[in-house]
């Protein structure tokens, strides 16, 4: 099984790429670049997949293309209450295209149902419908302390908890109880396709081997 993991600097993708890759699977790494200045974001994300390519043995492919529909946000006239379902649905879109250039069958993510306001199950539900993969979500029901254990395990916790800059287009008061209608008119305000080919014009590879 190939897997195209939609990793952040966070505690909980890295965790979830480390458990399927123990488990098995191939696994191609996504950095979408949510933030104007990125750079030490990137820097942490590169160096927790040679963690997580030391402590697998594998030599690992990370891709880093940069967010653009988060740069037209602020712009835009939409309902901000949806930023984060638009932010998703869209890292989705990026991910599923890579998957069928890396012929991957699915998207990998550190989602855990109800963490945060993005992932209630409405809003799980309202975000994964634009895509025709399946999305794997190994944390989805594991306790925050259970994924902090794990994250220990594999090497990343310590690189994960470094803090950074917030995200500038964060909403004040995220919708939790969002559904595919909804959202779809706040993301008929964009050019959904011309921004994922910007995205990917800017896009990187990198090639992580064990150390």
């Amino acid at each position: 099984m190939k897997l195209i993991c939609l990793l952040s600097s966070g505690i909980d993708s890295p965790v979830a790429a480390y458990l399927m890759l123990k488990q098995g699977a191939e696994v191609v790494f996504a950095h979408v670049s949510t933030k104007q200045e990125d750079a030490v974001s990137i820097g942490k994300t590169k160096k927790l997949i040679q963690k997580i390519s030391k402590e697998t043995g594998k030599e690992l492919k990370l891709i880093t293309l940069p967010h653009e529909l988060d740069f037209e946000i602020p712009k835009s006239d939409m309902d901000r209450r949806y930023t984060c379902q638009l932010c998703k649905r869209f890292m989705y879109r990026l991910a599923e295209q890579i998957a069928k250039k890396e012929k991957a069958e699915g998207i990998l993510t550190g989602e855990n149902l109800g963490q945060v306001a993005s992932q209630t199950l409405d809003n799980i539900l309202a975000q994964e419908k634009i895509v025709e993969i399946p999305v794997i979500r190994p944390l989805i029901g594991l306790d925050k302390k259970d994924i902090i254990d794990i994250a220990k395990q594999a090497g990343t916790y310590d690189l994960s908890i470094v803090s950074e800059k917030s995200c500038p287009v964060l909403p004040p008061n995220p919708a939790t109880r969002a559904n595919d209608k909804k959202v779809d008119l706040q993301e008929s305000k964009f050019d959904i396709e011309a921004l994922l080919n910007k995205s990917f014009s800017k896009s990187e590879v990198n090639i992580i081997k064990p150390m």
